[in-house]
């Protein structure tokens, strides 16, 4: 070997050395467990409060989040008590069937989707029997015009049905002739 790459790993080797007693040196860091002077105790009370304050952050979220999804309508809306549960989906049932109903009775020419939508209609069934719906239904549509269905436009084929026919259109050739 040369002199020249001896002195390069001498010089390696001391570097190495230098390296090896710099990192000795060197105070643990205070983060680490291992150290033996560490409280344990402290550090305990450390991440107690740290979960305690945890849960707070998530009983705000949480109460942030209900209150999101219950203005969206989201939200869990069923009541607590039972009975409030029975008389909820018992009120649910008695209007889905009530719409059936109006829906069955609806006579042709009568919207029955507007007739939903109206209050002031819903409020009139409270005493209505149920064989005198359609004729409850006929009478508030004669006496609401809003709720009945535009009658729809005869077409060529209807009027063609009723004995009228339409006027013949004009063929290319009449057309260029001036016919």
């Amino acid at each position: 070997m040369s002199e020249q790459s001896q002195d390069a790993a001498a010089e390696q080797a001391e570097e190495a050395q230098q390296e090896a007693a710099d990192q000795a040196d060197q105070p643990a860091p205070e983060d680490s467990h291992e150290t033996p002077d560490t409280d344990w105790k402290a550090e305990a009370r450390k991440w107690e409060d740290r979960s305690k304050s945890n849960h707070k952050d998530l009983a705000d979220t949480k109460a942030k989040l209900d209150a999101v999804l219950t203005a969206l309508g989201l939200g869990d809306n069923t009541p607590d008590d039972p009975a409030k549960a029975a008389e909820q989906y018992k009120t649910q049932a008695q209007t889905a069937e009530q719409k059936l109903a109006v829906f069955t009775a609806t006579p042709a020419g009568v919207d029955a989707h507007a007739l939903l939508d109206s209050q002031a209609f819903l409020g009139s069934l409270a005493d209505v029997p149920a064989d005198k719906l359609a004729d409850h239904i006929t009478a508030y549509a004669e006496a609401n015009p809003r709720f009945k269905l535009a009658p729809a436009n005869a077409g060529a084929r209807d009027a063609a049905q009723r004995g009228s026919t339409p006027a013949a259109q004009k063929s290319m050739d009449d057309w260029l002739r001036g016919k």
